[in-house]
């Protein structure tokens, strides 16, 4: 699996923009954190929101991902992850484009190309019938999902948002799906350049 980065910014409307990325497999630990800390050099990073599974120790180290992080110089807060359907519902409400305003609450500059084509390809499991028909409901995909995943941490630290919408039915495939597909048509604001005030990975 690729080791991926987001760098987020929040202008003064509280829009996130996302506007560097560190996607990479088969490295190790040591030369993602060089790559991420040269990446920031100048900037003010607030916090470092990461995957809570990377709190486990390993068997055989007794080390874990989070620890070694901070040793390495990023020390990390772990991200929300008790309700993965609640932290998607949470990331696609900011990529809705609000009526009132024409924006979404999600900008993704064009050099996050594989955040862009994650979530383009967003999907979810086909339905099922008979038993396994609970368990595949409502269930994404569990692959290139990795930038998807660490933009949904972000936003789970943020505030709820509140914007003028179509009425959906809530938690239901057409919500989602509808709403990302209003973020792919409505985000033609890519590559915003609005002063960040606030800055996370």
């Amino acid at each position: 699996d690729p080791f991926a980065c987001l760098w987020a910014a929040l202008d003064l409307n509280g829009t996130i923009h996302t506007y560097r990325e560190h996607y990479h497999k088969r490295q190790i630990l040591s030369w993602h954190v060089r790559k991420i800390l040269e990446a920031s050099a100048g900037e003010r990073i607030n916090y470092t929101v990461l995957d809570p599974s990377a709190a486990a120790r390993r068997v055989d180290t007794g080390l874990s991902v989070s620890g070694q992080l901070a040793e390495l110089g990023i020390a990390c807060i772990p991200g929300y992850n008790y309700d993965v359907m609640e932290r998607i519902w949470r990331l696609s409400e900011h990529m809705e484009v609000d009526q009132a305003t024409g924006r979404p609450g999600i900008v993704v500059a064009r050099n996050c190309v594989n955040t862009i084509r994650e979530l383009e390809t967003f999907s979810w499991e086909p339905p099922q019938e008979g038993r396994q028909a609970k368990k595949t409901d409502d269930r994404v995909r569990d692959r290139d999902n990795h930038t998807i995943d660490a933009l949904g941490y972000f936003v789970m630290t943020r505030p709820r948002r509140h914007i003028e919408r179509e009425r959906i039915p809530p938690r239901s495939f057409r919500a989602y799906r509808t709403l990302i597909d209003r973020w792919k048509r409505g985000n033609d604001v890519i590559g915003g350049q609005e002063q960040a005030k606030v800055i996370g990975w």
